[in-house]
């Protein structure tokens, strides 16, 4: 019998519950790249987004630990390695939207 009210809280005793939410980010994330690659996104858009994909990552990785701490359970290791591929993912996003070069203006 478990002892939490949640089943699928920990699995094995690594917290899980918040892994779907890491995913979304990071398919998110991979959808923007595919974006920026495909049209001409200004450089702003990028950072603005990669900014806030970052942030709520790693608010939901400090987070996380916190939550693992006071419960006694394990950390993730997926959750920290979707936090670093959310993070590299954006870094490339803005890579990408720096060097690619622009349409040129009709005049």
């Amino acid at each position: 019998m478990s002892k939490y009210t949640y089943t699928n809280f920990e699995i094995d005793g690594v917290f899980t519950l918040l892994q779907p939410v890491y995913r979304s980010i990071f398919i998110l994330s991979v959808i923007f790249l595919a974006m920026v690659i495909a049209k001409n996104i200004p450089t702003w858009i990028a950072m603005f987004f990669a900014a806030f994909a970052s942030i709520v990552a790693g608010q939901l990785l400090w987070f996380s630990g916190i939550i693992v701490d006071e419960l006694g359970l394990g950390g993730s290791a997926t959750s920290t390695t979707l936090f670093l591929a959310i993070v590299t993912t954006n870094i490339v996003s803005v890579f990408v939207s720096m060097t690619k070069k622009k349409a040129p203006q009709k005049s």
